[in-house]
């Protein structure tokens, strides 16, 4: 899934398995590849073997690949001998409950219906953590790859992703930023409903 008009991430809060806490925007500083995947589901540990085989050409290109295991609390240490063993641990971790309610809201906005958040799902975003491509069931390496070089060269402040129009689908380009807010408001998430509230002012003052 391409997104035609770029949707900001930055407050997404992660945990690593070295315990800590960061949100997108302070992993920044080059594309990003998000990769949630479970120790349960074959085609999202084979997708996460594939993504360390090609870590070397990933890092080359300055992006920094993010695994995130939604297993259960006690299948956790399983997950991170398996990334430590594939040598992709840096920024691995696991998948917390809050972070996956956020992708779900996230996901309805891009998709217009609820889904939750299928496995493996992975998220693309640019150096500025913002959210370009969704994938969604096996991941198509060449395409993938074609995907990561235009990602690596779009602006950030650019808008929308006409140089990644090779997508499956194109989703809504008005980004309703207001209701992003209204609904993480209703789940309690301050930070986010604040984020996308004071997103939806600006774009609504032509900001």
């Amino acid at each position: 899934i391409v997104l035609v008009e770029k949707l900001p991430l930055p407050e997404l809060r992660l945990t690593s398995y070295k315990g800590q806490e960061k949100r997108l925007i302070e992993l920044a500083g080059g594309p990003l590849f998000l990769h949630l995947w479970s120790q349960g589901n074959t085609a999202s540990v084979q997708a996460l073997r594939e993504l360390a085989r090609g870590k070397a050409s990933l890092a080359q290109a300055g992006i920094k690949l993010i695994p995130l295991c939604v297993d259960a609390a006690e299948s956790q240490p399983g997950a991170e001998a398996l990334v430590s063993e594939l040598g992709v641990e840096e920024h691995a971790g696991p998948a917390s409950n809050e972070l996956l309610q956020a992708l779900d809201v996230i996901l309805i906005e891009v998709r217009g219906n609820r889904m939750g958040v299928p496995l493996p799902t992975g998220l693309l975003c640019d150096s500025a953590t913002q959210l370009l491509v969704i994938y969604q069931g096996n991941l198509d390496f060449k395409a993938f790859a074609k995907d990561l070089s235009a990602a690596s060269s779009m602006p950030p402040a650019r808008p929308s992703n006409a140089l990644l129009m090779g997508g499956q689908w194109l989703s809504i380009p008005k980004r309703d930023y207001g209701q992003l807010a209204s609904q993480f408001a209703a789940l309690g998430r301050t930070d986010l409903a604040t984020f996308y509230s004071t997103l939806a002012r600006s774009k609504a003052e032509g900001r």
